[in-house]
């Protein structure tokens, strides 16, 4: 689709014009829009990450499983099953704190990046609404030098 190179209408000015500049409000929508899309597609990109990194574990876990049923299979006698037992669930003890550590660490990651995307959405929102305001404001000016001007030459 081609844009129309056309310039835009001039606002009506004049008594009953609006200090309310539409174009602010959609500029800040789509701000909104665009910001809360970006912030679902992290947000999903680190649920997904952190799925990833537990599913690995899970499977390295059942590997392990397999292997202590293959140990208990081929032990000698029960000391050597207890020794079987007692490495297997040492080992495990391990790797589920180690899992948990890093499962943990990436959540906090995600937490610091979801408070600096907040962050960014702020700044963002007030900038547009800051220059919104601003535009605002130049025309209530406008409006009241022209009156003013109008209120000087009306009294000459």
């Amino acid at each position: 689709m081609r844009r129309s190179t056309a310039s835009k209408p001039a606002r009506p000015d004049g008594p009953l014009a609006s200090a309310f500049d539409p174009s602010a409000a959609f500029r800040f929508q789509s701000l909104l829009v665009r910001n809360g899309s970006d912030t679902q597609a992290h947000g999903f990109d680190r649920m997904v990450r952190m799925g990833q990194e537990y599913l690995a574990f899970v499977s390295h876990r059942l590997d392990r499983d397999r292997t202590l049923m293959s140990d208990l299979a081929a032990a000698d006698g029960p000391a050597d099953i207890a020794g079987v037992w007692n490495a297997f669930l040492q080992t495990a003890q391990q790797e589920y704190a180690e899992e948990t550590q890093r499962l943990m660490s990436q959540w906090l990651d995600g937490a610091r990046d979801a408070a600096a995307d907040v962050q960014h959405q702020f700044d963002d929102a007030q900038t547009v609404a800051g220059s919104a305001t601003d535009a605002a404001a130049r025309h209530s000016a406008g409006k009241a030098a022209g009156a003013a001007a109008r209120a000087d030459a009306s009294a000459n």
